[in-house]
């Protein structure tokens, strides 16, 4: 059982938060002044209200209704930056974007462009390719190579020169310094926004061929549309 806070102000008992299990009345603002009002026209003149104590219980009234207002506005914000949020997701369909992602798809003529962003410059440069199965089927060392965004071409081959059936595969990239210290790195998937959709409140985009949900905050680039 919650235990709600009450006061008394001349007698009269003013639920100020919580709830009980018994039934009760929330008085709002105007309903307390209408109350004290009513309590300084009715009270004993040889025993009058205690004026502390008043100005607490109307110093109490103003932090809840503060905390009321601060909750609606809370509310107001969040449902604005939503509907922003699927404005701005059925605008982008249609659009090709660069997102955060590493899931790729060989298709028959075996060529996969497999893209991510170095945080600075790399010394070694190395990307391992996994199946479906997470085994790792093919690495490539790429070398030397500058900060900002990289891609290498695919042929679809694991590392003994066998061409890969189609399907699904993931990628991942490793760098390092000159001084062998490790380097920020993202992948990233490219492809036209085909489709937004919800799953349990949470909005995501769809790209062209591929099962990988993004989101909004997961893009990188989007391509502009030539004027």
């Amino acid at each position: 059982m919650i235990i709600s806070q009450t006061n008394n102000v001349g007698g009269v008992n003013l639920n100020t938060t919580g709830t009980t299990n018994e039934p009760s009345n929330t008085l709002s603002k105007e309903d307390f002044y209408k109350l004290l009002i009513t309590q300084l026209q009715n009270q004993d003149p040889l025993n009058p209200l205690n004026p502390d104590q008043m100005l607490v219980q109307i110093s109490q009234l103003g932090q809840l209704e503060a905390l009321n207002n601060m909750e609606d506005y809370m509310k107001t914000s969040i449902d604005y930056q939503t509907s922003l949020n699927n404005l701005a997701a059925l605008n982008l369909i249609g659009k090709e974007v660069t997102a955060q992602g590493n899931i790729v798809y060989l298709d028959e003529d075996g060529n996969v462009e497999l893209s991510y962003l170095l945080n600075e410059d790399a010394q070694k440069v190395t990307i391992s390719i996994f199946n479906q199965d997470g085994e790792k089927v093919r690495t490539m060392e790429i070398g030397t190579q500058e900060a900002g965004e990289r891609s290498v071409n695919w042929d679809g081959r694991d590392d003994e020169g066998n061409l890969l059936p189609s399907g699904k595969y993931t990628f991942k990239v490793t760098a390092t310094t000159a001084d062998n210290t490790p380097v920020d790195v993202i992948t990233c998937v490219t492809g036209k926004v085909v489709a937004a959709e919800f799953d349990n409140g949470n909005l995501y985009l769809r790209l062209e061929g591929s099962d990988q949900p993004i989101t909004l905050d997961q893009i990188l680039t989007i391509e502009q549309e030539n004027s």
